[in-house]
């Protein structure tokens, strides 16, 4: 059964969509992440992000300026066009048989990690049964995508992609998924200053250090929608199955 923050619309002209999964908005995870950001996932007001001693404002809303846009939030389906014909309704549907035969996922404990030139939340240890379920969006929801055009094409192979990489991106339209999925929630931006990561990594570390004392369940996936380039936001939540399943199984 679909449980939705709101409604989405059947019609999908001018969006991109993402499925996502996204804690509680009541957890201590979330309030926490909404402190960092300056936004919920569930509405792109910007209530103003934490401050950070030693770095300037103007770098704190740059290095945030991309995670405040998708909202807090672990990828597993990347965001994509519908393809003509497709509504939202239709992804819906979809995403609902996805999760109506997969488990809930009990993650293993999160930690404040790099991953390449950023900073963001990861587990401590692989999670096949996490891989899993984003793999299955990925294939099973395929024929939902519209194709990336040229543009977006020749902005991908700029960033670098490995050969591996190019080939999940003309045929998966995204270069990071499957083997090269990496699960994580994104907490800044590309920071290219060492000392400037550092001194972020110490204080998300503390900063979240409470939060993460609490198990982190994947039992839903949610739908965002991002209309004509606005933040992407929290639209539906699809439950999965009730019975967990935990560890790097």
């Amino acid at each position: 059964m679909e449980s939705t923050a709101a409604r989405p619309s059947s019609s999908a002209a001018g969006r991109r969509v993402a499925l996502y999964f996204a804690p509680l908005a009541e957890s201590a995870l979330a309030v926490t992440a909404a402190r960092w950001l300056g936004r919920t996932a569930e509405t792109a007001h910007d209530s103003g992000g934490l401050a950070v001693p030693g770095v300037p404002e103007h770098r704190l809303q740059r290095c945030r300026a991309a995670p405040f846009h998708y909202g807090f939030h672990a990828t597993l389906k990347p965001p994509f066009q519908l393809r003509d014909g497709v509504t939202i309704d239709d992804l819906g549907h979809c995403v609902e048989r996805v999760c109506a035969v997969r488990r809930a996922v009990v993650l293993p404990p999160l930690q404040v990690a790099e991953l390449n030139d950023f900073i963001c939340l990861r587990p401590v240890a692989p999670c096949l049964a996490i891989d899993r379920l984003a793999a299955d969006l990925v294939a099973r929801l395929d024929w939902c995508r519209r194709p990336p055009d040229a543009a977006e094409l020749a902005r991908r192979y700029r960033a670098g992609l490995s050969v591996r990489q190019q080939q999940l991106l003309l045929r998966w339209g995204y270069p990071y998924v499957l083997d090269e999925f990496r699960f994580h929630l994104t907490l800044t931006g590309a920071l290219t200053d060492n000392r400037e990561r550092a001194k972020l990594r110490r204080f998300l570390e503390e900063l979240f250090a409470e939060a993460l004392q609490t198990a982190v369940v994947v039992d839903r996936v949610s739908l965002f929608i991002e209309d004509d380039g606005q933040p992407l936001i929290l639209s539906a939540a699809y439950p999965l199955a009730a019975e967990g399943e935990s560890g790097p199984s």
